[in-house]
């Protein structure tokens, strides 16, 4: 080592050692920060995204890379040629912006060439590419609707093409919804601006859709009155006005009358009076008679009477009636009752009964075989429609009700409307531990509806009762009808 001159030699290997020993501390601090923190490579290389083709970002030591994909003639063949590691969501993306700045036409038939190759990124490369498209060339999006679908396998918009759109540009996007030339792809996009601008401010939203092409907006209102809030039900209704009768405005009249029926039922049955067509009146009035008759059971039943002697007066005197007894069967029954007092061609304590009935069938017949005027009068006949109409259900809840005449007519009534509605469940039930206090009861039932139609079918279920008499009895019947099936075909054997 030798000492420049004019300097002093202890001081120059003072200073060569604290520069020494400072290397040393600094070498070993590093060592130490290393095993502490593996670093950003080796913390990327851990991360779950990693090992995720599709979750991975962009790369930015790609662009040497995505400069030649761009200038080849092929640059979907060209893009799987890179590196498994770039093969990412972000770069598949940077991938259908350069396809759509090409020529998107042959960019979409180009990703469908190599679907197979690009695996899950393919829907990633379609989605930017049409969401691109759409924003730089609408009216070339519209132009090549027919091929987008193919291209998709339906309708555009379940690419998810649009939320990608929206989230890049939401006014380009909001302006241009109207070029969309597949109407279902167009209520979609009317449905997710509607969705936006209502969240941010719902006057602009109604502004909006008051600006749209005549032909979309009664849907785009019907979105903003659907979602409540943005607009009251009178200056919808004021505004549907204006538009043409189709059945758009048919279905945003529907969505008015349900707003304006919740606010004011009476106000609202007011406003469907004026309604210019029967259907818009009929499709209007639905939904508000369903609220004035769970609010008002009564006014709900006297503005039904009024409706009687057209097609759809009587389901809705029968959905008031029901309402009514709801809320107090023995007012309902008073009612019910005033009414057929009358006179007229309904009787509609049968209405209020059968409406009760399929409330709770089983309360219906107990009490009403309690009252003896109506037990009379009605009480066979709303046994014979409920084990017409749901005779497992009565077969099931036989228990409920009090022993006697009743039980044992629900029970042979609905043992063989089951067995006509569904053999197999009926057999299925005979075996069941529930049915086993009636079973014998429910044969003999069935054996005698059936013997003439099935004798030895039914000869063979008589021999599964275990009480002889009713044993005995029921076999009779199979065989008779056996016998009358034997002569039968005997005879016409001879003729």
């Amino acid at each position: 080592m030798q000492v420049p001159p004019g300097r002093s030699v202890k001081k120059y290997i003072l200073v060569f050692v604290v520069g020494l020993v400072a290397g040393v501390a600094l070498q070993h601090g590093i060592s130490q920060y290393r095993a502490k923190d593996p670093g950003p490579t080796v913390v990327r290389a851990q991360s779950p995204d990693a090992f995720n083709p599709v979750a991975r970002p962009a790369i930015s030591d790609t662009r040497g890379a995505f400069e030649e994909i761009g200038s080849s003639r092929h640059p979907v063949a060209a893009f799987l040629k890179l590196k498994s590691r770039y093969l990412t969501s972000g770069n598949a993306r940077r991938l259908g912006e350069l396809l759509v700045e090409r020529d998107p036409v042959s960019g979409l038939r180009e990703i469908a060439e190599r679907k197979a190759e690009l695996g899950d990124l393919y829907y990633i490369v379609q989605q930017e590419m049409l969401a691109q498209w759409f924003l730089r060339s609408p009216g070339s999006f519209s132009g090549n609707a027919a091929l987008i679908q193919a291209s998709v396998g339906g309708q555009s918009y379940q690419n998810g093409w649009m939320e990608r759109a929206i989230e890049q540009d939401f006014s380009k996007f909001k302006a241009n919804t109207h070029l969309l030339v597949d109407s279902q792809d167009r209520r979609v996009a009317l449905d997710q601006i509607s969705r936006i601008l209502i969240a941010e401010d719902p006057q602009s939203a109604v502004a909006w859709a008051i600006s749209l092409p005549v032909e979309n907006q009664a849907f785009a209102l019907r979105q903003i009155v659907l979602r409540g809030g943005a607009i009251t039900p009178e200056h919808a209704a004021s505004l549907a006005a204006q538009l043409p009768a189709d059945n758009e405005r048919g279905e945003l009249v529907r969505e008015i009358a349900t707003a304006w029926g919740k606010k004011n039922a009476d106000e609202a049955l007011k406003w469907c009076e004026t309604l210019p067509t029967q259907a818009e009146r009929e499709a209007a009035f639905e939904p508000i008679f369903a609220v004035l008759a769970e609010k008002q059971p009564e006014a709900a039943a006297s503005y039904a009477l009024r409706l009687v002697g057209s097609e759809t007066g009587y389901p809705y005197l029968r959905l008031s009636i029901q309402k009514l007894a709801e809320t107090s069967l023995d007012k309902a029954l008073e009612y019910t009752q005033a009414l057929t007092k009358r006179g007229g061609s309904e009787d509609y304590v049968a209405i209020m009964l059968d409406a009760w009935a399929d409330q709770d069938p089983i309360e219906a017949l107990a009490v009403l075989s309690t009252d003896t005027d109506l037990s009379k009068t009605y009480l066979s006949n709303l046994v014979d429609r409920l084990s017409s109409d749901s005779p497992l259900e009565m077969a099931t809840r036989l228990a409920e009700l009090p022993e006697g005449e009743l039980r044992e007519a629900v029970l042979n009534r609905s043992a063989s409307g089951l067995w006509r509605m569904d053999r197999n469940e009926a057999i299925k039930w005979l075996e069941s531990p529930e049915a086993a206090p009636y079973r014998d009861d429910a044969v003999s039932a069935i054996v005698k509806a059936f013997s003439e139609e099935s004798p030895e079918e039914m000869s063979r279920l008589a021999a599964t009762i275990s009480n002889p008499a009713k044993r005995n009895l029921s076999a009779q019947y199979a065989e008779g009808a056996l016998k009358r099936f034997k002569a039968d075909s005997t005879a016409s054997f001879i003729r």
